[in-house]
């Protein structure tokens, strides 16, 4: 009864949704996942595909110039690894790196989480702490870093990159973390698996999958994987005025 009730309003939104569409010369969308949903719906797949491009996120490289970072190779890297976003919100689970972690024999690495930290996770952090107090001079908080340079530089001297996050819109993190060479890890959320590239550039793991994350960063630590492999060597393509030339052929 609910429904055939609204039924009329919907029909309505249906032809209001066909007309606005017909009258756009051109949709974008930034992650494969999302163009072949909308592609695939069946209400308005069809009339969309044809306006339809898939337009990831670029890298702002005339303001990398600007700054003047010097780049480093993986050989200056240091054993470094980050993550970057807001510490401690249900989104970025901060918890399953943390957890990861807890397994690990670091030896001469180091992992710094950037960003502003939720005020309640403090907690978490302390008790990581007096669990693993071995760990306290090699598992840092940096806080928040607001000056582009200075985050950059992060990216900079870093070898991996991890994401463990619950859910993600597309993730400039791991656009940044590309663009400096770091292996990245990360859940399959946002662009992850569009930028990753099918592990040409990182791995993907699961949410919560702390056995996995663990086993792949001991990995790396032990240097039993070499991730200098995966280095990102085509920069270029990164690019927004690269991007759009491509788009626009």
């Amino acid at each position: 009864l609910l429904l055939f009730r609204f039924q009329p309003y919907l029909l309505l939104l249906h032809k209001l949704y066909r007309t606005c569409i017909r009258r756009v010369n051109c949709f974008s969308c930034e992650t494969s996942k999302v163009y072949n949903t909308i592609c695939q719906n069946k209400e308005f797949g069809t009339i969309l595909k044809s306006k339809l491009i898939l337009m990831p996120n670029g890298f702002d490289e005339e303001l990398l110039q600007s700054l003047e970072i010097k780049e480093r190779s993986f050989e200056e890297k240091e054993n470094l690894i980050i993550t970057v976003g807001r510490i401690g919100t249900e989104q970025k689970n901060t918890e399953m790196l943390l957890n990861a972690l807890q397994n690990l024999d670091l030896k001469d690495w180091k992992v710094c989480l950037i960003g502003p930290i939720e005020p309640e996770f403090h907690q978490t952090i302390n008790k990581f702490y007096q669990q693993n107090p071995q760990k306290q001079s090699q598992v840092q908080c940096i806080g928040n870093i607001n000056d582009k340079k200075q985050l950059w530089e992060w990216y900079n001297r870093a070898k991996v990159f991890v994401l463990t996050s619950n859910w993600e819109s597309y993730g400039i993190v791991l656009t940044e973390a590309k663009r400096f060479s770091n292996y990245i890890i990360s859940t399959p959320v946002g662009a992850a698996t569009d930028i990753i590239e099918e592990e040409r550039y990182g791995s993907i793991i699961n949410q919560n999958d702390i056995t996995n994350l663990s086993i792949l960063l001991q990995d790396i630590i032990n240097g039993d994987k070499n991730i200098n492999e995966y280095s990102n060597k085509n920069k270029n393509e990164m690019y927004y005025s690269e991007i759009i030339k491509w788009i626009s052929l």
